[in-house]
């Protein structure tokens, strides 16, 4: 147990909480049940937008912060966890059951404008097929055909059902509309090479901060926004030192956090620069309940 007394727990969804089934385990679930006991905050850090923190990952008793789309939006849940969420669908955009019940907000927003968001996704248009799609005010945006090639091509856990995001016809068209509410671009590719392609093509754009959160997409945030700004924010409105946070992860979206963490646990199944970050690498991976081994360790 470390003498520095850990007070929030940051914690990676897909790669880490989750198994690979998108689940979370029961040895997990304890774990946490356990942190909570102990008096630490719960706070999931994805590069998923709100709308997505959908069935299990709200079971869990407590959480009322997220960080989402990689530290672009800090969220405070209100009383009523699944009716804040609920509230991002895309078919309820615009109509009164899409606004946030009245003790949700969104605590801290670090944007990218409209025409750096068009940019990237012009820049990102010649390596489809694939999924492009846009993060706005907790909800996500898609054209048809990348909602299509998901259908067909996503993975399981990934493919969303009718309703979640909003289609529009073009992206370009659509995001003027959400000036200053734009978290991130995204996109999953159909191959490796068209990947690597257009990471080399976004490297070169400046204003932007480009990351791998998956080993088949990549995510556009503002410039200088990360997990790890996200868990600053996070915990400067909660009134906590960062040197008190646990942070976990396994991916490139997370190193930022695992850096500005005091503590930086990381799975299994992690990749080697998350590992080299860590104070604790677990035994087991994501689908062998990880989370729960690194939580037993400092806890």
């Amino acid at each position: 147990m470390p003498n520095t007394p850990i007070r929030l727990i940051a914690y990676d969804l897909d790669g880490t909480m989750l198994n690979n089934d998108k689940q979370i385990p029961a040895e997990n679930l304890a774990a946490l049940a356990q942190a909570r006991q102990k008096g630490c905050i719960l706070l999931p850090a994805t590069g998923r937008p709100l709308c997505m923190l959908y069935g299990p990952i709200l079971e869990v008793p407590g959480v009322r912060y997220v960080l989402t789309s990689n530290g672009a939006a800090i969220w405070d849940l209100g009383s009523d966890p699944y009716a804040t969420v609920h509230s991002r669908r895309g078919d309820l955009m615009g109509t009164p059951a899409g606004q946030l019940p009245p003790d949700a907000r969104c605590i801290a927003l670090s944007p990218l404008s409209v025409a750096t968001a068009i940019q990237v996704i012009d820049a990102l248009r010649p390596f489809l097929p694939g999924v492009l799609k846009v993060f706005v005010n907790g909800g996500m945006l898609y054209e048809p055909d990348s909602f299509q090639w998901e259908q067909e091509n996503g993975k399981v856990g990934f493919r969303h059902e009718p309703g979640l995001a909003a289609l529009v016809p073009s992206l370009t068209e659509a995001l003027p509309a959400w000036e200053g509410q734009i978290e991130k671009v995204c996109m999953f590719f159909s191959t490796d090479e068209s990947l690597q392609q257009a990471r080399q093509v976004l490297n070169q754009m400046p204003g932007i901060s480009v990351v791998q959160g998956a080993p088949d997409n990549l995510e556009v945030t503002a410039p200088g926004v990360d997990k790890g700004l996200g868990l600053e924010k996070a915990c400067a409105a909660l009134g906590i030192d960062p040197a008190c946070a646990l942070a976990m992860g396994d991916s490139e979206n997370d190193l930022a956090m695992l850096r500005r963490a005091g503590f930086a646990g990381v799975v299994a199944n992690g990749t080697p620069e998350a590992k080299a970050l860590a104070s604790y690498i677990s035994e087991a991976d994501n689908h062998h309940c990880g989370v729960a081994e690194i939580l037993h360790h400092y806890l």
